[in-house]
């Protein structure tokens, strides 16, 4: 079975951002992402410390604006509003989980499109499902694709199984698909005949956040499987693929970690230096593939 490593993915998207991010601060532009985080819930702060370490590597800066768990929403919005009139700032993305007082959906609308490097707004997600090119694509959706083009994994005509239908990657991720001619199902945990809907498809994205959803009775010799699932059991982190079941089995698969999971922070990366490239007067946008 061949090992599709996340690692080699990110490393190709370093390289290409290195030229555009060094022209941008010979123009005295430093890429920046501002991170709102309410509180101090554990999972936050570890994801907040990996983007700052993997933006520090390519230069690029990272503003972490925090909240107390009791803010009122009203602060949060006017913090948002005031990100968005900054030139400085080039991203703006909201960490989970929130306290119950504070709704994503509530936040995202409140995001300048433009700044919305994640895609949680419902106006990049509009762009999305017309496949209309402005805005930016949900990052882990967008990782998948990235990971599915760097190791050449032709999607034309294939059958494509997407087990699970969040907005953040199983609805995106499945118009990805379909735009690349995939012929794509969408499936979940609940669904009744899981097991032969997975064994129909040659490619299988899992992202329903189930652990070791995916066993062997759900696979075949030739397949390639994407897990997204990043689920923490018994300490350790596992995807939603049984990986010592499927792995005598399928063609191809991605590990957890050091897969899709790894990838998603460099597209983040990506698009807040795309982002600060369409503040130079006049730029196009800057394409890196």
């Amino acid at each position: 079975m061949k090992i599709l490593s996340g690692h080699p993915v990110v490393q190709h998207l370093f390289t290409a951002l290195e030229t555009p991010v060094a022209q941008l601060r010979a123009q005295g532009i430093v890429s920046c992402l501002a991170l709102i985080r309410v509180g101090a819930d554990p999972a936050a702060q570890s994801y907040a410390r990996t983007i700052q370490n993997r933006f520090a590597k390519a230069q690029v800066a990272v503003q972490i604006v925090d909240f107390p768990t009791d803010v009122q929403p009203t602060i949060v919005v006017q913090a948002i509003k005031q990100l968005n009139q900054d030139t400085a700032v080039h991203g703006i993305m909201v960490l989970q989980p929130l306290p119950s007082q504070l709704a994503v959906a509530q936040l995202a609308e409140v995001i300048a499109p433009a700044k919305d490097v994640d895609s949680i707004s419902r106006l990049n997600q509009a762009a999305n499902y017309f496949d209309i090119e402005s805005g930016f694509y949900p990052c882990t959706a967008e990782a998948v694709m990235a990971l599915l083009d760097y190791y050449q994994i032709n999607l034309a005509g294939q059958r494509v199984t997407v087990v699970g239908k969040s907005m953040v990657v199983g609805k995106p991720v499945a118009l990805a698909l379909m735009n690349r001619d995939a012929t794509v199902t969408v499936a979940h945990k609940l669904t009744l005949d899981l097991q032969q809907t997975c064994q129909n498809a040659d490619v299988i994205v899992a992202c329903a956040g189930v652990p070791n959803l995916i066993d062997e009775t759900m696979v075949h010799a030739g397949q390639v499987i994407i897990d997204v699932g990043i689920n923490r059991v018994n300490g350790r982190l596992v995807g939603d693929v049984d990986w010592p079941a499927i792995h005598p089995i399928v063609a191809a698969a991605t590990p957890v970690p050091g897969g899709v999971g790894t990838i998603t922070t460099s597209i983040l990366l990506k698009h807040t230096v795309q982002s600060a490239w369409l503040q130079q007067p006049s730029a196009q946008p800057l394409i890196i593939e």
